[in-house]
This record gives structure tokens, sequence and C-alpha cells, in this order.
């Protein structure tokens, strides 16, 4: 069966428009999340962040945001990772995963780091099984609520 999308790196400002419109319609609960939308936009234009679209039919279905970690420069981040709930169990995640992945090799970052809510089983399970290891849980973004933090070796063979 072939695949009924296609990820491609997002660069031009009519896919970033599009990148945007697609954060926007993701709800997600983290504090202050349009401002980070905002934020995140600004950082794409500017290469800071890297994101690849998953798209069907020129739309994107899903997207990942990759960048250099903050706290230690041989790790690249997944800033966020989201399939459009429609197309989800088609392969769009582990796609997109395994983009990030690439790009991590291709940068010779060493370690591929990862944070969600410790309530999100799904997605927690989602990086397990796709390699990582939970490193620790703590609170990142809000108090009382933990996050789990996955990491995972990036090769370079």
């Amino acid at each position: 069966m072939s695949k009924i999308f296609k990820v491609e790196l997002i660069k031009r400002p009519a896919e970033i428009r599009k990148l945007n419109k697609f954060l926007l319609s993701q709800p997600l609960d983290y504090p202050n999340h349009s401002e980070w939308i905002e934020k995140c936009i600004h950082e794409v234009k500017s290469g800071y962040k890297t994101s690849f679209g998953c798209y069907k039919n020129k739309e994107i279905i899903g997207d990942v945001i990759v960048q250099k970690d903050k706290s230690d420069p041989s790790k690249a981040e997944i800033k966020y990772l989201k399939t459009d709930p429609a197309f989800e169990h088609i392969g769009v995640g582990s796609a997109l995963l395994e983009s990030a992945e690439i790009f991590s090799v291709d940068n010779r970052f060493k370690k591929i780091v990862v944070d969600t809510h410790s309530t999100n089983k799904k997605m927690i399970n989602f990086f397990l099984k796709h390699g990582f290891i939970i490193l620790e849980e703590k609170a990142l973004y809000r108090a009382g609520q933990l996050e789990t933090i996955l990491i995972k070796d990036v090769r370079l063979d």
C-alpha cells in the first residue's frame, strides 16, 4: 500500500502560513499556547526552529518542529509533534518523527529529547515504541503539572 501523504521541510512563506493555520487549528493544553505559536512561526522563518509538514492534497495534516536544545547543544529537541486527528493511525506521526531523526543525524546531534504531559499516555507510548526512554518527570510549564521527558540516541551509521 502506498502512502497517501508526503513529508517535506517547511521553508517557503506560503508553507509557513499553512503551518501557522495548522498550529492554530490544533488545540494544545499548554499555557500561552497562541503566544507560543506566534513566537514559533517567527523562529521557523528565522531558521532557529526547523519544521517538517506532512501533506495530503497540499494541506498540512501533521507537523513536527525541532530545534537545538537550549541546555545542551549536542541534543535536538522536538518542540511540537502533532497529527490531525482525522489522519491518526496511518503513519503520519512515525513519518514526521523519522524526518526529525534524519534532521538530527544530518546536523550531528547525538540525542533527541521531547516532553509531553505525564498524563498523555498515548504520546508517551508512541515515543517509547520508537526507541525513546523516559529520562525524568518534572513540572516544566505549570506548578503541579508533571511533564514526562523522553530521550533517544541518534546514530550516525
